[in-house]
Parts: structure tokens; sequence; C-alpha cells
């Protein structure tokens, strides 16, 4: 028996001494590799074959993202990346870009300090609102003149704006103290100086057009209706 313990013992020093410390080892040339006065061919060279000798595979290669306070955003791993994607910042700011994923994060997306300061917001942070885009200043510098401008330009809208999404900022600050008189549910109560608008008695009502709408469309003006005559 003693014999057969001892085999056993021999057997399992053998295995583990045996075992080879390459991976451990490229794992550590990986962890304090560093470009330093290599090229950045060099370095990538390095890199990858440091990468394909560990027997990782590109699942296993993550990196943590974390706030300016040190502290994970979720999870703070990163594994995949989405194909590029436009995104669209109301209607006037289109980029097209590839975002990284983010494992259990609390938001949708998060625009680092990087982008922000190639883009140049200027925000309002009390509302949290973005006034305008300095990077599209820069993209209209840069732009070959034209020629003269044209004094009529044509505007149209994206959105169907509801009398209920009246905002506060929307209001000229010299009118602010008259908030009531805006009120998006109620019209403001009528005065003897108010305008009175005649209707002519008998009068017919003029025929208009009719155009064809879609569906949202439709939607979007029957919500429209409603709430105008809700208003009075």
């Amino acid at each position: 028996p003693l014999v057969h313990f001892l085999d056993l013992f021999v057997d399992h020093f053998r295995d583990v001494l045996s075992k080879s410390t390459s991976t451990i080892t490229v794992h550590d040339k990986l962890f304090h590799l560093r470009q330093a006065d290599m090229s950045i061919n060099d370095y990538t060279v390095h890199f990858r074959t440091l990468a394909a000798s560990s027997g990782w595979n590109e699942t296993a290669t993550t990196y943590q993202i974390s706030t300016i306070q040190g502290k994970p955003l979720g999870k703070g791993l990163v594994r995949h990346r989405t194909p590029d994607i436009n995104l669209s910042i109301r209607c006037f700011h289109v980029k097209r870009l590839s975002l990284l994923v983010l494992e259990e994060a609390n938001v949708d997306i998060i625009l680092g300090c990087p982008w922000l300061a190639q883009h140049h917001p200027d925000i309002h942070w009390t509302p949290r609102m973005i006034l305008r885009w300095r990077c599209q200043e820069e993209y209209m510098k840069n732009l070959p003149d034209s020629g003269p401008i044209s004094s009529t330009i044509s505007l149209c809208s994206t959105t169907v704006e509801s009398p209920n999404s009246q905002s506060i900022f929307q209001i000229p600050k010299e009118y602010r103290a008259f908030q009531d008189v805006f009120g998006k549910d109620h019209l403001p109560p009528h005065q003897p100086w108010n305008c009175a608008i005649d209707l002519l008695p008998g009068a017919k009502l003029p025929k208009g057009h009719v155009y064809p709408l879609s569906t949202p469309e439709q939607a979007a003006m029957e919500e429209y209706i409603q709430e105008a005559l809700q208003q009075g």
C-alpha cells in the first residue's frame, strides 16, 4: 500500500512540475507591455504575437471602462463592439460611429470626454438641453463660398408640436412672469380689451383641398385637434 501511495505522489509531483508556465509568462508580458520607444508597427506586431501565443480568444481580451472618479461603469467590462450605426441627435447632428457594448450599464449611450471635446456642444445643464454644436460651426467655416445667399429660405417641420409640450425655456424672459397666459390646458379668461373676431352671419365655409395622410400623420392631426378643442 505504501508503494501505491508513493507512486501516486510521484506521478502527481511530476504532473505539477512538468506543466509549462508559458501561459503565465505570456500573460505577464501582455500585462506589462508598453510601446515605449517602439514604432506603432513593431508594437502592434509584438502585441498580436503575444496575444496569439496566449491562447486567448477575442471574447477573453476585455478591458475596463471607468468614470473620472475611477469607479467602473456597469460591470466595467467591454467584450463586444456594435457595427457602424447612425447616431442622430434631434435633426441637426448625425454621426456614423461604432459603440462599445458595456455590460449592465444603467444608461443607453455614454459619450466620453474625447467625443465631447471633438464635437464641443454647448449644454444647458439645468434642463439638460444641447443648445448647439460648435463642430458644425467649424464645418461651415470650411465650406467653399457658394455666392450670395438668397433672402428666401424654405423651412420644414419634422415634428408636430403639441401645445402640452410648452416649456418655460420657450417663453422669453420678459414674459415669464405671465406664464399663466401660456397655459397648456386652457385659454386665459376673456378681458374687456380683447379684440373681437366677429363672424359673418350666414357666410359659407370655404372649401379646402383634401390631402391624403399616412397613419402617423392622421393620428398626430387628430391629437392636435382634440387638444385644441380641450383648450377652448
